[in-house]
């Protein structure tokens, strides 16, 4: 409850820095679509897997910025007990998994156009 906002405030601001990256990756998804690539839909599900975890990152940082929340109602107190249960670890290695899938994809789709 004391620090709640700064927490939020810092954790939108390194997110903040990742969007432009976020639609550009997703820009990208949307095209690879449609030129038809060998085993585009583990390309796919990597970057929707991504913006899945940048999108589990931003819902985190919103709860404890926002001031109107009743700490003592119950469903908030469930609402943190769900926070409770991400796992920055996993989210980290989503992200490094994922990225790994975007780059052997890529090597792959550049090799077979050369």
């Amino acid at each position: 409850m004391k620090n709640g906002l700064d927490y939020s405030n810092l954790i939108f601001e390194q997110l903040k820095a990742a969007r432009p990256t976020l639609s550009k990756l997703q820009s990208l998804s949307v095209k690879g679509q449609i030129f038809g690539f060998k085993d585009y839909q583990r390309c796919f599900i990597a970057c929707e897997m991504l913006t899945w975890s940048f999108n589990q990152i931003e819902a985190f940082a919103a709860i404890p910025g926002d001031a109107q929340l009743n700490w003592e109602n119950d469903e908030v107190q469930k609402m943190l007990d769900n926070l409770d249960k991400i796992d920055p670890e996993k989210i980290r290695i989503n992200f490094k998994d994922q990225s790994k899938e975007l780059v052997t994809f890529a090597k792959a789709a550049y090799e077979s156009a050369l």
